[in-house]
């Protein structure tokens, strides 16, 4: 399991302005849309990784029924 890395920004006058529970929701929210960020990103670099592996598996399968048609 990833580490979750923790890097604190000064606090504004906004979060002096919270209760701890705000506060603490801030942060939870920040994290969750740093982890949905993370996911797409790793999403979208699985479906690319995909689509090369099914291109190269149309491309052998193509050249293998050619072959076998004798062309």
């Amino acid at each position: 399991m990833e580490e979750i890395e923790h890097v604190y920004e000064p606090l504004t006058e906004e979060h002096l302005n919270m209760t701890v529970e705000e506060y603490i929701n801030v942060l939870v929210h920040k994290e969750i849309e740093k982890i949905q960020s993370n996911g797409d990103a790793l999403i979208e670099q699985l479906e690319s990784t995909v689509d090369g592996i099914r291109q190269k598996l149309t491309c052998t399968s193509s050249s293998s029924s050619n072959k076998d048609k004798g062309l």
